[in-house]
């Protein structure tokens, strides 16, 4: 079985030229929740970069993009 401790991405979608992080460190169920800090953001959960991660990890793992 394979294990995902972490997953690091760069120029991918809105992460551009950052580095950006996130650790999986228990073995159970990992839920992904976003926070907006932009100084327009109303709180919302939008654009935080959720959805990058599963197009991260889809290029990892079969070296093949999610989307155009």
């Amino acid at each position: 079985m394979l294990k995902i401790k972490n997953v690091t991405a760069k120029n991918v979608m809105r992460v551009r030229n950052t580095t950006q992080a996130v650790g999986f460190v228990t073995d159970s169920l990992t839920l992904v929740l976003g926070h907006n800090s932009d100084l327009a953001a109303d709180g919302s959960r939008n654009c935080t970069g959720k959805t990058t991660i599963i197009h991260a990890l889809r290029f990892a793992l079969y070296d093949e993009a999610l989307t155009n």
